[in-house]
């Protein structure tokens, strides 16, 4: 239910940025053309967790507005970090997850989807970021998670 409710999300916030024309090209990208040329529309969120008292979830996701996107996220609750995709561009995704004490992990996936479920103390600040591999095209840091 939860990546229901975040893609969900994603879409409307694609398609807010799609109307208010607010979008920022891959400019600098190294892929084809095509993907130099499309427009990707960042999204982050934070927001209190529903299962972990005093957790934060947090997300970060690039999208056309046109239901194509690269997302990450942080749940709180079971410290659970996840990477998808439902764009076979020839690119993977790369993301990016940081925590207060722990330094910066770097994560490479190229299927569609992937989850990892990890440990921290609790109130450990979290941040996310998620990037086209390969390319230059990245989300921005989503700040505001929290362990």
């Amino acid at each position: 239910m939860r990546t229901t409710q975040r893609l969900t999300t994603m879409v409307l916030c694609g398609l807010a940025a799609t109307l208010a024309g607010t979008g920022a090209t891959a400019a600098g990208a190294t892929g084809s053309d095509a993907e130099a040329a499309r427009t990707w529309y960042p999204h982050h969120e934070s927001y209190a967790s529903e299962d972990d008292a005093g957790g934060r979830d947090v997300f970060a996701s690039l999208n056309t507005g046109t239901g194509l996107f690269y997302e990450v996220g942080f749940w709180a609750y079971g410290e659970q970090f996840y990477a998808r995709e439902n764009y076979s561009d020839g690119h993977g995704l790369k993301a990016y997850l940081s925590v207060e004490g722990f330094g910066t992990a770097t994560y490479t996936i190229d299927t569609a989807a992937d989850d990892w479920n990890l440990s921290f103390p609790e109130g450990r600040a979290v941040s996310v970021q998620v990037c086209i591999d390969g390319t230059s095209t990245c989300s921005g840091w989503a700040h505001g998670g929290r362990t």
